[in-house]
């Protein structure tokens, strides 16, 4: 409320109290997707549904005779293993986070080996449309709860 040129603070949460909701909201979005998202990348028709560049006829039939699957983005299993096994670094603050997953395959530049190379990365992060809204809906659902525990201030009377 503002009186007389002040803005009146009283119920309103504490600014240090909102960023960390804002940030604790932001990172439960990340453990989501790792958590529920990241697997969908190594099912059946992943392939087609994030787009992931085509392998080719001698990858595909290596992959099977040698390992017995065709699962999109899992030669050995090794790189599924660390992403899905390895709990994520998550870093930042209220205004932006970084999520860091560790996998030996990821670490592979293209650029400097094969320029038919997949770009694994990219393949990795790729969400689609859907995806996105439920993970917004993730964070907004947990900022809404976080805000609405907060504790308010209070105005001292003398």
């Amino acid at each position: 409320m503002i009186t007389g040129g002040y803005i009146d603070l009283t119920g309103m949460p504490t600014e240090g109290a909102t960023h960390a909701a804002i940030k604790a909201a932001i990172e439960a979005g990340l453990k989501h997707w790792h958590a529920r998202i990241l697997r969908r990348h190594f099912e059946p028709g992943a392939s087609s549904r994030y787009g992931y560049k085509k392998r080719t006829r001698r990858y595909d039939a290596t992959k099977l005779r040698r390992f017995g699957h065709t699962t999109p983005l899992v030669y050995s299993g090794a790189m599924r293993h660390e992403l899905l096994m390895r709990a994520p670094r998550i870093t930042g603050t209220h205004r932006a986070m970084t999520m860091r997953l560790r996998a030996r395959a990821l670490r592979f530049s293209a650029q400097a080996a094969y320029k038919n190379y997949p770009d694994m990365r990219a393949e990795v992060r790729a969400m689609t449309p859907d995806e996105e809204a439920e993970i917004v809906g993730v964070i907004e659902k947990s900022l809404a709860a976080a805000l609405n525990s907060l504790p308010t201030r209070q105005r001292l009377v003398a």
